[in-house]
């Protein structure tokens, strides 16, 4: 049952993404790698590059994580 669920949210990231499932699978990879070292400080990721990437990795709903990091770099701005 859990490869039939994978294959469709690969389906539905797709759909939503406009990529074939091996540059899918290759932008996740790469992306998780970027999140991995951004975390670590190693790379800085940009607030909207951190959410695709968290959303591209299955996470349902990453609006807040977007809303929450534009408003600390809001205010780190001032």
């Amino acid at each position: 049952m859990q490869p039939l669920r994978d294959a469709t949210r690969l389906r539905k990231l797709r759909l939503l993404v406009g990529l074939s499932l091996a540059d899918l699978a290759r932008r996740t990879a790469i992306g998780a790698q970027r999140l991995a070292r951004a975390e670590r400080g190693d790379d800085v990721l940009r607030p909207v590059e951190k959410a695709r990437v968290v959303q591209a990795l299955g996470a349902p709903d990453v609006g807040w994580l977007f809303y929450a990091e534009t408003c600390s770099s809001d205010e780190n701005r001032e």
